[in-house]
Order: C-alpha cells, then structure tokens, then sequence
C-alpha cells in the first residue's frame, strides 16, 4: 500500500474515532456521492476561476491567487467529461 492510500487510511480512522469519542471530527469522512452538491462545488470553482482572472487583471494579484486555488475542481471535472469518465469527488 502506498504512502497516500496509508494516509487516507489514517485519516479516516482518525474522523471515525473522534466522532465515537467526542462527537467532532478533523480527519475525512466517508459519506454518499450526491452528484447535485457536487455540481454546485463546481459551480463555485467556475465562479471563482473568473474571479481570480478578474483580480489578476485588475492588479489584485494576492487575491487572485486564494481565488486560483478554489477553482481546480472545474478543470478536473473538464477533463474527466472530455475523457468520457466519470469523476467522482
């Protein structure tokens, strides 16, 4: 098993343990897909692609940047509709 599916592993365990002992978790949670709250995160990650594009344009580089980071999920989901697959989040 490699280091990352290790660390998911882990993480995981973690969220278990910590919702058992006190209710709150900080590690990942394993939960059903929902293809409509999936659609509004790349809704978003559009959003803020053109966000970041404004702020670039308009000399406001250091938001731009926090706005870049937010939309990946857009690019993901284009590649994985333009390869006929199916992505999951």
């Amino acid at each position: 098993m490699s280091q990352a599916s290790n660390k998911v592993k882990w993480c995981l365990n973690k969220a278990k343990k910590e919702l058992a002992e006190i209710g709150m978790h900080r590690g990942l949670v394993e939960q059903e897909q929902d293809y409509k709250v999936a659609a509004l995160h790349i809704a978003k990650a559009r959003h803020n692609f053109n966000a970041a594009l404004f702020f670039e344009k308009n000399n406001y580089s250091d938001w731009s940047a926090s706005a870049f980071f937010y939309c990946i999920c857009s690019k993901i989901e284009d590649f994985w509709h333009a390869k006929n697959c199916e992505a999951i989040f």
